[in-house]
């Protein structure tokens, strides 16, 4: 059984689903836990496919680069 989020993430998630700029939402341990349409836009694959990811496979689902291609280091992005 998942364990139940705390009423705060829940009503973020409610909201978030409601504006028209991406929202990815990260809990206490690093782990993706929602993200809005418009991310989907941006990230090439939607939420409801995806689900909860754990911290330690983003780095394997998406591909981060800097503006003119390059991949950034795990070091180098704000998340």
């Amino acid at each position: 059984m998942r364990a139940q989020q705390p009423v705060e993430m829940i009503l973020l998630r409610q909201v978030a689903s409601y504006l028209t700029i991406p929202i990815w939402m990260m809990d206490s341990d690093g782990n993706l836990v929602f993200y809005n349409e418009p991310a989907e836009a941006l990230l090439g694959i939607q939420f409801d496919e995806v689900g909860p990811v754990h911290a330690d496979q983003l780095g394997e689902m998406f591909r981060i680069t800097r503006v003119d291609g390059e991949p950034m280091g795990e070091m180098e992005f704000p998340v």
